[in-house]
């Protein structure tokens, strides 16, 4: 989406590796520094976010939804949402998908970067949430 809009000129390996290398040698600096470079590494480490979040709000307040569900299952995941939120269930005739981009696949040795670059942020989030999420 970013090469769309014109705001990403690299390819997403090379981009995603310059972060992760920016990222690892910046560790130990400043986070939030790290936060303003990282275009989508650091805002993909989940746990980090939610966390901070629910220090404020209690946990009872937030509904986490996979995006998995809500693609394989849209009517059921929007009326899990309704549910929470005390809405009464509502049912479209059609839920159709916007804004879907077509995009080239990762290499094999990407994904295994990224796997292995997210899994303990991943495991963090699936023991702070008690749930599994089996990204890796």
């Amino acid at each position: 989406m970013s090469v769309k809009k014109g705001q990403e000129k690299h390819s997403i390996e090379k981009a995603i590796l310059s972060e992760i290398e920016s990222i690892t040698r910046k560790s130990n600096i400043d986070s939030l520094n790290n936060f303003r470079i990282s275009k989508y590494i650091k805002r993909s480490q989940y746990i980090e976010h939610l966390s901070q979040w629910m220090e404020i709000f209690p946990r009872n307040q937030f509904l986490i939804v996979k995006s998995e569900d809500l693609f394989a299952t849209t009517d059921t995941t929007v009326n899990e949402v309704f549910e929470f939120l005390g809405l009464e269930s509502y049912q479209l005739p059609k839920y159709p998908k916007v804004n879907q981009g077509k995009y080239p696949p990762i290499s094999q040795s990407m994904r295994q970067t990224m796997n292995d670059y997210f899994r303990p942020f991943n495991q963090q989030l699936e023991e702070y949430l008690d749930r599994k999420f089996n990204w890796y």
